[in-house]
């Protein structure tokens, strides 16, 4: 006869262990609030578009760190105060869609991954800059996988759909069988 031992679960991603920015994506804000001030302090009229620079300077620093640290902060808060909903159980309904899309004449390499837990449906854009849950150790899941899924409910402003936004993922190891003789542990 077999027993079986348990294993903890294996914290994969959270969010609040992540950092709210990656440095990447302040390059081009930060180069293009640098090129208005230059214009500015080179510009010898006094006219409103002179003006307007130093106005472009400040937006093009502003929103892209403040909108992505007020997300960071709003899924930290949701995850550390128990305001996150819990799905726990088996992986199943696995899938994933790779595709191109050319935009301005580049391609746009894009790979989404979706899968169930219980009744709960999931879906993300994988090694995209996001709080949430982008797959960045490109983890193989699996059906049948046991896990954990810390995730917050958040209803879209377009068509009123809920998109479970993944704030924690804790994958179980497989319970390996014991001989019978051997006392399992848990």
């Amino acid at each position: 006869m077999f027993a079986f031992r348990t294993m903890s679960y294996t914290t994969l991603f959270d969010v609040s262990t992540r950092p709210p920015l990656d440095w990447r994506s302040l390059v081009l804000p930060f180069g293009l609030a640098l090129l208005a001030v230059l214009c500015f302090a080179f510009s010898r009229s006094s006219s409103a578009g002179r003006y307007f620079l130093l106005v472009f300077a400040a937006l093009a620093v502003i929103v892209p760190v403040a909108l992505p640290y007020w997300d960071h902060s709003r899924l930290t808060k949701a995850l550390t105060t128990g305001q996150c909903a819990v799905a726990e159980g088996t992986l199943t309904g696995h899938w994933e869609r790779k595709w191109t899309e050319r935009r301005n004449g580049k391609n746009n390499r894009l790979h989404y991954e979706g899968f169930r837990v219980g009744a709960v449906s999931f879906g993300y854009y994988r090694s995209r800059d996001a709080s949430d849950f982008n797959n960045p150790d490109n983890f193989l899941f699996r059906d049948g996988l046991p896990v954990r899924i810390h995730y917050f409910p958040e209803r879209q402003l377009d068509d009123g759909t809920v998109l479970n936004r993944i704030v924690k993922v804790e994958v179980q190891p497989r319970a390996e069988p014991v001989a019978s003789h051997e006392k399992a542990r848990p």
